[in-house]
């Protein structure tokens, strides 16, 4: 949603209405604190994450002339650019004096998605993080509070949806896109009356939930931009509705696909499964003492809303250019601390605790801050030490484009290279500065279902049980490998041929 669905409903019903609604949200929303929480002395890391600001409609209303979307649809509005300087001013307050106001290669590094509107609510947030001062103050006469920020496009880590190489996409969106999901059947039956409504007055096929969706940010930019309301919204015709009781179911469909897909494990773990292990891999590098000392991603709902739940926030919804802040000391032990950043609404912008999974709650200190241990055992891929074969060996490159750290305590870890090669001379990290390729990352991720599979079937974890496993699952997609069908058959197998290598070794 282009702002929270609470404060939008505040500020436009009537009185009772109003009264009624303050009554429920007491009950069942969070309200924003009114000062961001300072960061800790010690923090050597901050990680952001942000949804695009606020966007035009995919589709627009035409019962009114419109007055504004002439950026064109699904693409940045003004209100969005406000959004993500906003951000920028209140991450700028936050960092302090960890990075210096000016660009330094050495202190930051960015992504974006590819779309237009992600890339331009980075940049809006940078240029607020990076307001230019002495040497860099390039130009006073024109440009004198902006400088040019780099970033990288990576759409594999904040775009999945959209790489044609990923076949995984059709198939973990279609139970979304078909609305066969149980809570989206539910959700289209409670409202057969109302969506018949929408659809005799927009003429768009609301068979689709979709539609209900663009037709609520059509409704959010319409009241953002003090435009005019379809006469069928101003005057219902549909019994027991008002215009602001209509209002407010249309607004329940915003983004409903983008947050089934969050909630639905298949699709939110494709969506953002690269970008949980690029978090994890620069926590890994920071508690080394090396890499950069803020770094900043900008994507979409379904793919910053997975990534967060991965990690362990309890959230379901995100409003545009709300998303998350890691924080990581590493005195006076290794710890990182969650937390939400939620635009109020549209210039303000607000850095707060997160509310945390039960499993991390139970380790977080009175500040907030999570053992970094606890976090990556919560996070990635865990393996019960008895199952753990002993060996000389933990560190192994695989003969896929990555890597796979197997720890004695039960620890593992799936990267794109060990930490003894990613060294140069001048002990810079080139896996730092360098895009992984695809085909590497899909092998991650079949590596680290195959963990799971030998891990739940008890077959004792190291480097040629994992390869084996790797190998002979090659017919089967990944997702296949978390089917009890599928895994049970293909565990049987593993622990055949594995048996019949010993044998044939005595």
């Amino acid at each position: 949603m282009a702002i929270s669905r609470i404060q939008w409903l505040l500020a436009k019903m009537k009185p009772t209405l109003l009264l009624i609604l303050t009554v429920s949200i007491t009950q069942s929303a969070h309200i924003l604190p009114k000062k961001s929480v300072a960061i800790d002395k010690n923090s050597v890391l901050v990680l952001f994450g942000t949804r695009h600001g606020n966007r035009h409609p995919e589709v627009f209303l035409q019962e009114n002339p419109r007055s504004w979307g002439q950026e064109g649809n699904t693409e940045l509005t003004s209100f969005g650019k406000r959004q993500g300087l906003g951000l920028g001013k209140e991450l700028r307050s936050f960092v302090g004096d960890l990075i210096s106001r000016n660009y330094n290669s050495s202190q930051v590094k960015y992504y974006s998605s590819s779309a237009n509107r992600c890339q331009m609510t980075l940049q809006t947030v940078t240029a607020a993080l990076h307001d230019p001062e002495q040497w860099g103050d390039w130009d006073k006469k024109w440009y004198d509070h902006w400088s040019p920020v780099p970033y990288a496009i990576d759409d594999p880590l904040l775009r999945m949806y959209a790489v044609k190489e990923c076949k995984g996409n059709d198939k973990v969106w279609a139970p979304i896109d078909q609305d066969s999901l149980p809570s989206l059947k539910k959700l289209k039956t409670e409202n057969s009356a109302e969506l018949k409504y929408f659809a005799d007055n927009t003429k768009w096929n609301m068979g689709n939930l979709g539609k209900a969706a663009d037709l609520a940010d059509n409704l959010i930019e319409i009241d953002l931009f003090k435009a005019e309301y379809p006469a069928w919204v101003k005057a219902p015709k549909l019994k027991g509705y008002t215009v602001e009781k209509l209002k407010a179911k249309i607004l329940e469909f915003a983004e409903v696909h983008q947050n089934a897909c969050a909630e639905y494990g298949p699709c939110g773990n494709l969506m953002a499964g690269y970008w949980l292990q690029d978090i994890i891999d620069k926590l890994v590098t920071a508690n080394s003492g090396k890499g950069p000392r803020v770094v900043g991603y900008a994507s979409h709902t379904e793919i910053t809303l997975s990534v967060m739940k991965l990690m362990g926030y309890k959230k379901d919804e995100l409003t545009t250019s709300a998303g998350f802040v890691v924080e990581f000391k590493r005195l006076p032990k290794p710890s990182v601390r969650l937390l939400n950043h939620d635009p109020n609404p549209i210039d303000d912008h607000v850095i707060y605790p997160a509310e945390l999974a039960p499993k991390l709650k139970k380790e977080a200190d009175k500040d907030g801050f999570v053992p970094l241990e606890a976090f990556f055992s919560f996070a990635k891929p865990y393996v019960p030490p008895h199952l753990i074969k002993k060996s000389k060996k933990h560190f192994h490159t695989l003969p896929y484009g990555m890597a796979v750290i197997i720890g004695c305590n039960g620890s593992v870890w799936v990267t794109t290279a060990l930490p003894e090669t990613t060294l140069e001379e001048d002990g810079s990290h080139v896996h730092e500065f360098q895009i992984v390729p695809l085909d590497a990352r899909l092998a991650m991720v079949r590596v680290a279902a195959c963990i799971r599979l030998l891990r739940d079937y008890s077959i004792s974890l190291y480097l040629n049980s994992l390869t084996t496993c790797y190998e002979m699952s090659q017919p089967y997609e990944v997702k296949e490998l978390a089917e009890q069908e599928t895994s049970s058959r293909l565990a049987y197998l593993i622990a055949a041929r594995l048996l019949q290598e010993a044998q044939q070794q005595n």
